[in-house]
Order: C-alpha cells, then structure tokens, then sequence
C-alpha cells in the first residue's frame, strides 16, 4: 500500500482538481473564457515573460550562495536550467518530486550528494515562506483600507514564519558547531523508525549542502535574493492584472500575489488545476476584483504561467538529457533520486 499511496494521492487529487475546475468553468461560461484569451493590453505580458525568467535565473544564483564551497566548480548556468526542471516537473506532479529530481540532476553534474543538494532546497523554502510573508506584511501595516484577512490564513501564515524563523536562526548554527549537531540529529534520527534510521547517515551531506548559511556575506545576499524573487513575483502579477484591464493599487497587488503564493504550500492536482483558479479567488475577491473577472483572469493566469514553464522546462529537458515523458514518470524520478 505504501508504494501504492503516491499513484493513489495524486488520483484523489486529480479528481478534485478536475471537480473544481469543471464547476468553476461552468459558472464562468465559454464566453468569458474565451474573453480570458484576449487582454486589454497584450504588450504587458511581455515583462511578465521576462520578470519569470529574470526570477528563475535569481533562484539559480540564491541556490549556489546556499551551497557555498559545497557547490564546487558549479555555474549559474547549470542550476538556472535545474531550478526550471525542479518547477517544471512540480507543475506536473505537485507533490514535490521536481526538488528531488533537480537535486539528483545537480548531483550527477558535480558529484555533490543529493542529500546536500536536498538540504540547500528546504533552505530556499524556508527564505521564500520569509520573504512572501514579509512582503505581505507591508500592504497590511500601510494600507489606509484596513484590509483584515481570514483568522485562518493569518494562523496558518504565523505558525509558517514562526518555524521558518526557528530554521533560518537554526541552519548557520548548525553548519558552525557542526559536530555537535551532526551527532545531535544523527542521535535524534536513529531514534525514528523506518526513514528516520535510512537518513542519519546522511545528516554529515545534509549539513554540506547549507555550508553557504554560514557566511554572514553570502546569507545576507541570500536573503535579499529572496526578497527581490517574490518582489518580481508581485511585480508579474500586476502587470497580468493591468493587461486585463484591472488597476490594483500596488500595495493590494502585492497583497493579493503573496497571499496566492501561500496557497502553493498546500497539496494540488497535476497542473493545479481548479486549485490554481480558487486560491486567486481567494486572494483577489477580497481586494475588489469582481468575481467574474478574478476567474477570468486567474485561468488567463494559469494557462500563461503553464505555458511559459512548459516551454522553458521541455529546453531544460533537453539540457539535462531526459525526455518530458520520463519526467512524467513517478517511477522514473524515483530512480534518479536513487543514483
């Protein structure tokens, strides 16, 4: 049952996803959907193109100041196509195989363990949980609306920055008294059945792959990356709605794009669909936008992001050597992360 459970998980939520998105066509109507095609001003969404790619190409530079001299002779050039494989394959599984496959696929190109490389991931998720947080703080404390959000996503948001907070203070602490926390967590996962026993060797290239937290120069610049990573991520955001004929003040833009990108900590169906549509829903009725046009343009939304981490994942594909329906392949990851 347990080999069977990650097939049987992304069924259930396919079905799901495919239950939300048909009720959520069916009250958009084909007319509106077609409408989704046509923006007011198409010329916008060519920043939008170039602030994607721009972020990727920022996440491949953050990722090799986390890996630090563990990164070895690795070029941006060689994580800015992984970090695109990592999304692109997400897109398709969203039940985070891509970080393991992105991490196989820098180990087999440098040698390093893809337990570092793995290490170096949850870093950049705990930045990126951060930053989206931060930034979403700001529209709160200035905005003259006195915009509130839900109890429950305040809550979950707190209790995210709460244990991210712990990690970032936690991870330069590690990598600098190494020996005793690799004994301490060696000591804590032997401790723990089935996976917990399978790792605790591994906790020595866990601690490599965080070696970059340890500079005070490197961490900094890590964090600002971060900040500037979800800065665009806002910034494409309110070009897509200005292209579509809605003017958010800046803040509310801001607002709405970091409380969407909350919803991706969350489990989704391939290709988040209806998933994608309701959490931007979610984050942009509240501000304003009108039912009818929030969905419009969040499937408008949708379709443009898949297409562009389509088109830049099938050339990243093509890099790392493996074929788009070997990507599709639970069972075919799984043994890459096993080289």
């Amino acid at each position: 049952m347990d080999s069977q459970w990650p097939a049987l998980k992304l069924l259930l939520f396919g079905v799901l996803g495919a239950a939300i998105f048909g009720a959520l066509l069916a009250h958009l109507g084909f007319d509106k959907i077609l409408r989704a095609f046509s923006p007011t001003s198409p010329a916008l969404l060519l920043p939008c193109i170039a602030m994607t790619i721009t972020s990727y190409w920022l996440r491949g530079i953050r990722w090799k100041l986390i890996l630090g001299p563990k990164g070895g002779d690795l070029r941006y050039r060689d994580l800015f196509p992984a970090v695109v494989l990592g999304y692109f394959i997400n897109s398709l599984i969203p039940i985070r195989v891509g970080e393991v496959a992105r991490a196989a696929l820098v180990s087999k190109r440098s040698g390093m363990s893809i337990f570092s490389g793995l290490s170096s991931i949850a870093a950049e998720k705990v930045l990126d949980v951060l930053s989206v947080i931060c930034l979403a703080s700001v529209p709160l404390l200035l905005s003259p609306r006195g915009l509130k959000l839900p109890p429950q996503l305040l809550a979950f948001a707190q209790a995210l920055s709460a244990i991210s907070a712990i990690a970032l203070l936690a991870m330069p602490f590690a990598v600098r008294r190494r020996g005793f926390f690799q004994r301490l967590l060696q000591g804590l996962a032997a401790r723990l059945p089935g996976i917990g026993r399978r790792i605790a060797p591994a906790i020595g290239s866990m601690l490599d792959g965080l070696s970059g937290m340890a500079s005070p120069g490197s961490l900094s610049s890590a964090i600002a990356l971060s900040f500037a990573i979800w800065a665009l991520y806002a910034l494409v955001g309110a070009a897509f709605l200005r292209a579509y004929g809605i003017e958010l003040p800046p803040s509310l833009s801001l607002l709405g794009m970091m409380v969407f990108t909350l919803s991706f900590a969350l489990p989704a169906p391939p290709g988040y669909a209806g998933t994608f549509e309701f959490y931007w829903l979610l984050a942009f009725v509240p501000l304003g936008v009108g039912v009818d046009e929030a969905l419009a343009i969040g499937f408008a939304f949708h379709i443009f992001s898949l297409v562009l981490i389509s088109a830049m994942g099938s050339l990243s594909a093509s890099w790392a050597g493996v074929s788009v329906m070997d990507l599709a392949s639970l069972k075919a990851l799984d043994a890459n992360s096993r080289e």
